[in-house]
């Protein structure tokens, strides 16, 4: 599990907490800009840079494990962790919205996923 520290602190800390209590035995690793507090999982620290450059920070810390879950906090504007999600596990992407409704991403359902990004509520 490694969820993407992106957005609101406020609303990505809750997201991290409901993947915990959903998924409590695996181990969790949350990959975010800075050094925010995290109980129960293991901080991925990113430099800030482009998405490409975190993607590469992603691939080194990440490479022993394999990724089951990816849950990303997807609010208005952009934000480059959002973007190195994508590149690290575009098929693995939990997303959550602002109301912290949650949708998998998949490209078999392009609608729902785009509806579910543009906001309309499920």
């Amino acid at each position: 599990m490694v969820a993407f520290w992106s957005g609101d602190p406020g609303l990505a800390g809750k997201m991290c907490a409901e993947i915990r209590q959903l998924v409590p035995g695996r181990r969790h690793f949350v990959a975010a800009l800075g050094n925010p507090e995290i109980p129960g999982a293991a901080l991925v620290p990113l430099l800030p840079g482009s998405p490409w450059s975190l993607w590469r920070q992603l691939r080194r810390a990440l490479r022993p494990y394999r990724i089951g879950l990816a849950p990303v906090l997807f609010t208005p504007g952009p934000h480059p962790v959002r973007a190195a999600a994508f590149l690290l596990a575009p098929r693995k992407i939990l997303a959550y919205n602002a109301r912290l409704e949650r949708h998998h991403l998949r490209l078999g359902q392009p609608v729902a996923s785009l509806l579910f990004l543009a906001g309309v509520p499920l």
